[in-house]
């Protein structure tokens, strides 16, 4: 006779927020037992997998959906366009089993072939981006996989684990086991009779053998139970200097109860830059509930209970515990909508689960579209008319008519200028009853030239960059001390700088040649005697063009002066290239222009992809962005991308914003605007109505609209996966 028996698998560490972060994903798997034998490796069915911030899930006939981010083609949908909204995986496979990693995606045929696609690190082929599913090399069969962060392992039908490289390598040891589960730095298996192994990194106790010992070989759990599954998380860098792999390790026992060893997101550490605290042996967790299955993720844990009831705890910046709200919970609390699930998934900072009737639900962050809900362009609420919108890290202010001012978002610092604190969704005016021409949106505070060309800047001033004299935060317009009569300012993270109307360039906050003063109060000229038409403000430099189109920098040097070398500069030092600029603009690291005839060359850091060369390496001097485009207006922004608009209305984006990539990737559909401005995480334009559109990141009501079940990036609740689609439901 044989028997079938189910249990809980998880697969995949996800996350991309902080230094290396990962977390896990989870799926139901069955194995087939011979007559009073131990549990023999059968074909597994994994049917929902999370990514960093993308989403995998099987229909009942094998076909494989993907939808969320697709900067390296983890949708395997053979581009590297985002979508919010599920899309086939190509190739015509029929997959077993689908397994997410950090920003890779695998899948198991029927016949227990393994395919990968997505982002891989030079592993066993020669790009870097499958956008198609390709096969493993080797010629070998498996009969479970699980995803790493940047990592895949397979288990054989003789229970063997190998992890993928140039080709698949067997993990040190004899041992042999029945289950699988891949963190980010460490690796979890069942034997036949439920003793639970780990090896890898174990810098917080992650192994759960009570030591803190790096292990190669697999070890046993302590405390002698017997499991029903594991699951491994990812976790993230962490302690004083970011040593420390923060990963933790969860398990279901046979008895329905569910025990965790590692790092825990409910244990502060005992001080500021002190090693978090952990466990390094089992410790239950709270709750009277009967478990079936655990999900361990990047810093929140799912469980379903007997009645397949879904609980959550842990960490909640994102409602990814599903309950409704951001605040964090150390015990288990049940997600809302009370929808019983056959599968659950978590990953970095959002999670998923396919219901008993097969339909797909998410909740949590959907700035990449992961939750599979629509983020179409939705105009900022208000229906007001704007000449001129901008973005900064948190918040967003746009120019209506008459020249007043309005801002939306983030308000910690009063960077929205209403003379109080507090956030808004929607837009606000700013106090002072000031008419301006123009503004700019910097982090955490706003700079604006009134129509009589005086400077004025409201919000973060640690740094001087509000440029009145102080360091005092201001929630209110206030005057940029000098007389000066600007033409324009630009405002940096830590420093701003502006044009006046004669072509000098004065800059104040951050002075980073200083090593004494390490800011200036009010407006300093910027040394030399050159005259600008443009001034643009990075993070620690600056750049300006001239009245011909000739670019200069100064400030310090990580390749975004453009000089040819790495050296600093105090003084504006000419962009290598002898090109002709018509416009420029300054991330943190990195620089672009914009040609007269409309092509845009970038230089500087490019670790993110911000310069658009299809590569990561940086450059000195000035590079084309690929793919030819003709743009009318550049934004970069200072989380390490760029975003254009070309002369048709379309906006593409590279680099870490959405969606991320090495090349400029159409963002949604053509809304035919006519100008575009980044923040740190989001992006806003303007038709040429005057309606402003913004989409990204929303934690703090930045994109000026409140539609939960619309294309706000964060869901507290559980939402429907669009497109009709029905998954399997085990």
């Amino acid at each position: 006779m044989l028997i079938r028996t189910c249990r809980w698998w998880l697969v995949g560490p996800i996350g991309w927020r902080e230094l290396l972060p990962l977390a896990v994903a989870s799926v139901f798997g069955c194995s087939d037992l011979g007559p009073g034998g131990p549990p023999e490796v059968a074909m597994q069915s994994r049917v929902l997998a999370v990514g960093g911030s993308h989403t995998c899930a099987l229909t009942p006939n094998g076909e494989a959906y993907c939808w969320g981010d697709n900067w390296a083609g983890q949708l395997g949908d053979g581009s590297t366009r985002t979508s919010a909204t599920p899309v086939p995986v190509s190739g015509g496979l029929t997959f077993s089993t689908v397994t997410a990693g950090l920003f890779h995606t695998c899948g198991l045929t029927t016949n227990g072939t393994a395919y990968c696609w997505g982002n891989n690190q030079g592993n066993y082929y020669a790009e870097q981006v499958i956008s198609r599913p390709a096969p493993v090399p080797g010629n070998m069969t498996f009969a479970a996989l699980s995803a790493g962060g940047l990592d895949t392992c397979g288990l054989t039908t003789k229970g063997k684990v190998y992890c993928f490289g140039e080709t698949p390598t067997a993990v040190p040891g004899e041992m042999t086991f029945a289950t699988l589960t891949v963190g980010g730095f460490h690796s979890c298996a069942l034997t036949a009779d439920s003793a639970g192994y780990c090896w890898g990194s174990n810098s917080t106790g992650q192994l759960g053998d009570s030591l803190t010992t790096r292990s190669s070989t697999p070890v046993r759990v302590t405390g002698g139970f017997k499991f029903a599954q594991l699951s491994a998380s990812g976790g993230h860098r962490c302690g004083p200097v970011g040593f420390l792999d923060c990963s933790y390790t969860c398990g279901v026992t046979a008895g329905g109860m569910v025990y965790c060893w590692g790092w825990e997101a409910d244990i502060p550490a005992p001080g500021p830059g002190l090693p978090p605290l952990y466990h390094v042996s089992p410790r239950p967790v709270t709750g009277d509930v009967n478990w079936t299955a655990v999900a361990a993720g990047y810093r929140h844990t799912c469980g379903l209970s007997i009645s397949r009831s879904a609980y959550c705890w842990g960490t909640n910046t994102y409602g990814q515990l599903g309950n409704g709200s951001t605040r964090d919970t150390a015990a288990p609390k049940a997600i809302s909508g009370g929808l019983s699930f056959s599968v659950l998934s978590t990953g970095a900072d959002h999670t998923c689960g396919i219901t008993t009737s097969g339909a797909a639900y998410c909740w949590g962050n959907n700035e990449q579209g992961q939750l599979g809900i629509r983020r179409a362009y939705q105009p900022v609420s208000g229906g007001l008319t704007f000449s001129m919108v901008a973005a900064g890290d948190s918040h967003s202010c746009g120019l209506a008519a008459g020249g007043v001012a309005y801002c939306w978002g983030g308000n910690y610092f009063g960077e929205l200028g209403t003379s109080s604190i507090g956030a808004s969704s929607s837009p606000v005016s700013v106090s002072g009853g000031l008419a301006f021409k123009s503004l700019s949106a910097g982090y955490g505070y706003t700079c604006g030239v009134a129509e009589s060309g005086a400077g004025y800047c409201w919000g973060s001033n640690h740094y001087g960059q509000l440029g009145n004299g102080s360091t005092s935060d201001s929630p209110a317009p206030t005057p940029v001390a000098g007389g000066l009569i600007f033409s324009a300012i630009s405002p940096g993270p830590d420093q701003a700088c502006g044009r006046t109307t004669d072509g000098a360039a004065y800059c104040w906050g951050s002075r980073p040649f200083n090593a004494i003063l390490e800011y200036t109060l009010t407006p300093e000229r910027v040394p030399g005697d050159v005259t600008f038409s443009t001034v643009v403000t990075g993070r620690v430099h600056a750049c300006g063009l001239t009245a011909d189109g000739t670019a200069y920098c100064w400030g310090r040097n990580r390749a975004q002066l453009g000089t040819g070398s790495g050296a600093d500069s105090p003084t504006p030092a000419r962009v290598s290239g002898n090109l002709v600029f018509s416009a420029l603009t300054a991330g943190w690291y990195h620089t672009c222009g914009l040609t007269p005839s409309g092509r845009a060359y970038c230089w500087g850091d490019n670790d993110s992809g911000a310069l658009g060369t299809g590569s990561k390496t940086d450059s000195p001097t000035p590079v084309p962005v690929s793919g030819n485009l003709v743009f009318a207006v550049l934004s970069a922004t200072s989380s390490g991308s760029t975003c254009g608009l070309t002369t048709q209305g379309e906006v593409y984006c590279w680099g870490a914003i959405v969606p991320r990539g090495t090349i400029p990737v159409q963002v949604g559909d053509d809304k035919g605007f006519l100008t575009v401005g980044t923040g740190n995480h989001h992006v806003c334009a303007l038709t040429a109505s005057g309606t402003a559109y913004c989409w990204g990141r929303n934690l703090y009501g930045e994109l000026g609209f409140d539609d939960p079940l619309g294309s706000i990036p964060i869901s507290g609740v559980p939402v429907e996966v669009i497109g009709g689609h029905t998954f399997k439901s085990q």
